[in-house]
């Protein structure tokens, strides 16, 4: 099993404001699909429910893991499965051998951060105001890989790279 991080950040450390992405660029959410269909991902209610709000729905072709301080036990709604419980994510993805991707937000990607394998970092090459940001990463522990740049167009208003970060063994 492999924990993933997978997350956009701007410049200045920021990853969302009032409880969604402070820019669209769909060549972004394109490889964030890419990464992520087919694959278990984990998300803090406050992220799940704006991308209910987003899309009306949660995301498809995926499991959904809410992980919920206010849950009091593990519940499921087709591909939706609400828990409190870390440990019990790890164990039942350990069981079925499967890997974890940690779409956000901000506290979710701390408990998960120091257990992750790998990082998948698109970085938005602008500044943004914002009160979420992504946590500190010593990135001398990991091995990155450039996977990709895609320069300012029509769609997309910001440059950005993609990165993997794989940790040290």
């Amino acid at each position: 099993m492999n924990i993933n991080i997978v997350v956009a950040v701007s410049l200045n450390g920021v990853i969302g404001k009032g409880n969604k992405l402070p820019w669209n660029l769909p060549e972004d959410l394109r490889w964030f699909r890419e990464l992520t269909l087919g694959k278990t991902i984990v998300m803090g209610s406050k992220t799940y429910y704006s991308i209910l709000e987003k899309n009306g729905r949660p995301l498809d072709e995926r499991n959904n893991i809410v992980l919920s301080q206010t849950q009091k036990s593990d519940t499921s709604y087709g591909n939706v499965r609400f828990t409190n419980n870390v440990e019990s994510i790890l164990k039942q993805s350990e069981q079925r051998n499967e890997n974890l991707y940690i779409i956000g937000g901000e506290q979710v990607y701390k408990l998960f951060l120091p257990l992750a394998d790998n990082i998948y970092l698109t970085r938005v090459y602008a500044e943004f105001d914002g009160d979420k940001f992504f946590p500190e990463v010593n990135l001398d522990e990991w091995d990155e890989v450039q996977l990709g740049a895609y320069k300012a167009d029509e769609k997309n208003p910001y440059d950005m790279t993609f990165h993997l970060y794989r940790r040290e063994k």
